[in-house]
C-alpha cells in the first residue's frame, strides 16, 4: 500500500508559508505578501534572490529561470522528493494536517449499481430531423424583417439601389 490518504489541496491551503520556509533553512525578505527567496531549482544558481513566493496562494515563481508551482513543489525540490514525500515532510515538521478525513468517501453499493446500469443502458435514439420547408433547406436564416436604411452608403456601395433594399427590409412590399 501507498500509505495514508493525502489530500494535497489540504496539505496546500494549511501551510504556513512562513514556517515552512524557516524550516527549509530558506531566508528571504518580505514585501507585501511576497516573501523573495533564492531559487531552490537545483540547476539554477541563484546569486540574487530572484524567487517570489506568495504567501496568500502558497505558490513560488522564479523570474530568472520560471521555476513555478505550490508550496508542495518547493519543498518537493529542495527535499529532492516527490510531492507525497513533500507532504509527509510537511506534516512531520511544520505540522501540517495531511487531510480532514481518513479517505476519500466511497460512492457505495447503491451509487456503482446506478453507474452500471447507465453504462449497461442502449444509447437514446437520434431525434428526428426537423421539417423540410419548401427548398429542403430545413431553417429560416431570419426570423424578424432587417430594418436597413435605403439612402445609406453601404448599399450602393454594393450595387443595391434604394427600392431593393427598402424591400428587402420590409419598408414596402417586394415587387411581384
Amino acid at each position: 500500500m501507498a500509505g495514508p490518504f493525502i489530500d494535497f489541496t489540504h496539505v496546500k491551503s494549511n501551510a504556513d508559508v512562513e514556517a515552512v520556509l524557516e524550516a527549509l533553512g530558506l531566508e528571504g525578505r518580505r514585501a507585501g505578501s511576497e516573501i523573495r527567496i533564492r531559487c531552490p531549482e537545483p540547476d539554477h544558481d541563484d546569486q540574487r534572490a530572484s524567487c517570489d513566493v506568495k504567501t496568500t496562494k502558497r505558490t513560488f515563481y522564479c523570474h530568472s529561470c520560471q521555476a513555478t508551482g505550490s508550496i508542495i513543489d518547493l519543498v518537493a525540490v529542495v527535499m529532492e522528493t516527490d510531492a507525497r514525500g513533500a507532504c509527509t515532510w510537511l506534516h512531520e515538521h511544520c505540522g501540517v494536517p495531511l487531510s480532514d478525513r481518513a479517505h476519500p468517501p466511497s460512492p457505495g453499493r447503491k451509487a456503482n449499481r446506478q453507474k452500471k446500469a447507465e453504462r449497461d443502458e442502449p444509447p437514446a435514439p437520434p431525434s428526428a430531423p426537423p421539417p423540410e420547408d419548401d427548398n429542403g433547406a430545413g431553417f429560416v436564416p431570419f426570423e424578424k424583417p432587417l430594418r436597413l436604411d435605403p439612402d445609406h452608403a453601404f448599399g450602393a456601395d454594393r450595387g443595391l439601389d434604394p427600392e431593393t433594399i427598402a424591400a428587402r427590409s420590409g419598408l414596402i412590399a417586394e415587387p411581384q
